[in-house]
């Protein structure tokens, strides 16, 4: 009987404890941005593969980071640190890009 609620305490207390971590305001990115081409690997080095030329797309980082990227269903964005965005949709879902 004492076990579970020792661990349920536990999970209480390192719940409460986590913070999530600082983000870096900057308009570093801001303006229009257009897909030139993207790197990408399954464990082994890195393989880069140009845009398709035809078909242009961009993405506009705003001031307050704003985004407008009319495919993705992000919204907005943060700076992390120096080398990774933090892309979050509507409903809070975030995805780190490095």
């Amino acid at each position: 009987m004492k076990t579970p609620f020792i661990s349920c305490l536990t999970s209480i207390f390192l719940l409460i404890s986590c913070e999530e971590t600082a983000f870096i305001q900057s308009s570093s990115l801001t303006g229009n941005w257009q897909l030139v081409g993207s790197y990408y690997g399954i464990g082994g080095p890195q393989i880069y593969k140009e845009a398709d030329k035809k078909t242009k797309s961009y993405i506009s980082f705003g001031k307050d980071g704003e985004l407008q990227d009319g495919n993705s269903g992000y919204t907005s964005y943060r700076l992390k640190d120096s080398a990774t965005v933090t892309f979050v949709k509507k409903d809070g879902a975030k995805f780190d890009y490095f």
